[in-house]
């Protein structure tokens, strides 16, 4: 059966009745590993902008709001990187493994083509960064309310940077 061998989507950030958590699956046994943010944390409605980073450093994944530490989950398991199906011995990538606003229900389609987003997130988004690499909180605080320069993009473990300002 092809569907056996199916890896699901990798690292959401993202708000379950208004708390922050950041969550990924694991390489070996295909666990779930999340950490949700404390209830000093809940995102209340009409609530101005709120920094939400997710860090995993390979021995906790933790969830920052506001530059502090909301909730740490101690896990060492591998995070399953890259592939989103796995069908005999080969490997499918999507080109919309990074979904921003809403959760993909189709992360592990046959079907590579295969995008049902749902679960639109209903507030605004003002810029993603997705690193390759952990953050410290030092590096949150620092840059959590600056944008980044050419300068810094270019010479940074950065992978991903959506302003949404264009």
């Amino acid at each position: 059966n092809q569907n056996t061998n199916k890896l699901s989507a990798n690292f959401k950030l993202g708000l379950t009745n208004g708390l922050p958590f950041i969550m990924y699956n694991g390489r070996g046994a295909l666990r779930v590993h999340q950490a949700t943010a404390s209830l000093r944390h809940r995102i209340q409605s009409g609530t101005n902008w709120t920094h939400i980073a997710g860090v995993y450093d390979g021995a906790n994944l933790v969830i920052y709001v506001n530059g502090e530490n909301s909730a740490s989950v101690p896990t060492a398991e591998i995070p399953d990187n890259g592939v989103d199906g796995l069908f005999g011995t080969t490997m499918w990538f999507r080109a919309s493994s990074v979904i921003i606003g809403a959760e993909d229900t189709s992360p592990a389609s046959e079907d590579i083509n295969a995008f049902a987003p749902r679960n639109y997130f209903g507030g605004c988004i003002d810029e993603v960064r997705v690193w390759d690499g952990s953050r410290s909180r030092s590096d949150i605080l620092t840059y959590k309310n600056q944008r980044l320069s050419w300068d810094e993009i270019a010479s940074s473990p950065l992978f991903v940077y959506c302003t949404f300002d264009d």
